[in-house]
């Protein structure tokens, strides 16, 4: 899926074997994708996708920063009903 965070394009794509819970290409690059894992469900899928999102809105965000916030985005979201649909 393409989607673009402050004017810059990405592909979103969920990908099975992934080393980590997502993993994502430099801002600067052609095509760039950020990669969640195709394993994640629930509130820890939606949490995941916020942090790359916080990463992808800013590169040079600390990551202790993208993960509070995301943990913080997620369940507010998760308790006002967002849930993914088919």
């Amino acid at each position: 899926m393409r989607i673009r965070v402050l004017n810059r394009f990405w592909n979103l794509r969920f990908a099975p074997n992934l080393a980590h819970r997502a993993d994502y290409d430099p801002p600067d690059e052609r095509g760039k994708e950020i990669r969640v894992s195709s394993t994640l469900k629930g509130e820890e899928k939606l949490e995941v996708i916020v942090h790359e999102l916080v990463h992808a809105a800013g590169w040079h965000i600390d990551e202790k920063f993208a993960e509070r916030f995301a943990g913080d985005a997620a369940r507010v979201l998760w308790r006002l009903g967002y849930r993914e649909s088919s």
